[in-house]
């Protein structure tokens, strides 16, 4: 499978939620390992073929149901293509310097994928648009049976399942959903809401992970406790919290159209008029331009647009994704040029200024 299809999969399947809904996106990545086998940071190539012949073992029997998974050797892979891949939620930036066997392997049907010898031996992912966790859960879980077929997952009695980092000991769940809430952010009362809504078994980043900021509006919510806690109860942590934000988030656009609604046509509109006439723009203003012009959407300020176009666009845009879509590398300038060529090419005609 060729990058330029992963990416677009993507696409498809963290796109196109509800009208309204605050959460842009949901995953669900479950840690396993082979009992007795060296983790991959310390494994030799010999024992890190093994997790590799178990996962396309289980390729094999998930694609007698119809699967459709395929594998991607990220050794052969150019640089460029797995920065895509980090862009896309599939593979960790550590993985990316790694230089080790290791292997993508990834449904375009389904949004499923399993990571063979990042930090983990397998970790199952499943990304879905919208807040859908527990049908995320439930592909990831049979994934995990599949895999529990060709091999025998490390687990002591006590502790639960075995992974390389002792923060994902226990069920090695981690859930997470990413929201994207403007209003908060424009009504400053973002660190308000989050003070009140996320307890200490949860976590909150930025898009890209640990250690990122916010962009575009856009933050992930996830559970840090894997321990001493069943799936169910994790997934309903975190859910909770969406639904409790998302609700916060939307008497913010109520407040801010009444309050502010001058300021907020000007915000919409500006990065409207910006998107539709820019000759170059670089990525960080194309995703905050691309976040307002979804609020003014959401809002009713903006008739006509898809909003799957806006949001297929933030994931399209981003540095290595739009190289990959073009097919060839860029100049930070060339990539800018082309980046508001891509907005406007998707965008003609549908977004009128009043």
């Amino acid at each position: 499978m060729d990058t330029v299809s992963i990416v677009r999969a993507v696409a498809r399947h963290v796109c196109g939620t509800a009208p309204r809904e605050c959460v842009f996106s949901s995953r669900v990545r479950i840690a396993r390992n082979i009992r007795a086998t060296p983790f991959p940071h310390r494994g030799d190539e010999g024992a890190l073929r093994g997790p590799l012949a178990v996962a396309i073992a289980a390729m094999e029997g998930l694609n007698k149901a119809g699967g459709g998974f395929e594998l991607v050797d990220l050794a052969r892979l150019p640089t460029l293509e797995k920065e895509a891949l980090v862009e896309c939620h599939l593979i960790s930036r550590d993985l990316l310097l790694a230089e080790r066997v290791s292997a993508l392997v990834v449904s375009k049907k389904s949004g499923a994928s399993i990571l063979v010898n990042e930090e983990d031996h397998f970790r199952i992912q499943v990304l879905s648009g919208g807040l859908r966790l527990k049908r995320a859960l439930a592909l990831a879980k049979r994934i995990e049976r599949e895999l529990d077929q060709h091999t025998t997952f490390a687990k002591h009695d006590g502790l639960g399942f075995l992974t390389a980092c002792p923060t994902n000991v226990g069920t090695g769940l981690r859930a997470s959903v990413m929201l994207q809430l403007p209003a908060l952010f424009f009504a400053r009362r973002l660190e308000t809401c989050l003070q009140r809504r996320v307890g200490r078994a949860l976590a909150v980043r930025g898009i890209y992970g640990e250690g990122s900021g916010p962009l575009a509006c856009l933050l992930q919510i996830s559970n840090q406790t894997t321990a001493g806690m069943d799936e169910a109860e994790a997934l309903a942590q975190v859910t909770k919290a969406a639904q409790d934000i998302s609700r916060d988030e939307q008497r913010a656009r109520a407040s801010i159209q009444e309050r502010f609604a001058w300021d907020v046509e000007d915000l919409v509109y500006r990065a409207a008029a910006t998107l539709t006439a820019a000759r170059s723009i670089n990525s960080g203003e194309a995703m905050d331009r691309l976040s307002q012009v979804r609020l003014g959407i959401d809002l009713g300020l903006l008739d006509g647009v898809d909003r799957r176009i806006v949001d297929q666009l933030m994931i399209f845009i981003r540095p290595a994704s739009l190289q990959v879509l073009v097919g060839e590398p860029m100049a930070p300038r060339e990539r800018d040029m082309r980046r508001a060529k891509l907005i406007r090419e998707h965008l003609q005609g549908l977004i009128e200024v009043p």
